[in-house]
C-alpha cells in the first residue's frame, strides 16, 4: 500500500466533491473490518 492515510482521505473526498471533508483519523485500521459490514447494511436499507 503506496498512498498514505492523508493521501487516500484526499482522494476519497476528491471523489465525493469538493465540499466533503473526511477526518483521516475514519481511515484506520480499526474502521476497516466494519467497512463491508456498513455496506451491507447500506444494501439491505435500499428499497
Amino acid at each position: 500500500m503506496s498512498s498514505s492515510t492523508s493521501e487516500l482521505a484526499a482522494e476519497v473526498s476528491g471523489k465525493l466533491g469538493a465540499g466533503v471533508e473526511l477526518n483521516p483519523a475514519d481511515f484506520t485500521v480499526e474502521a476497516l473490518p466494519e467497512m463491508p459490514i456498513a455496506l451491507r447494511q447500506m444494501e439491505a436499507s435500499r428499497p
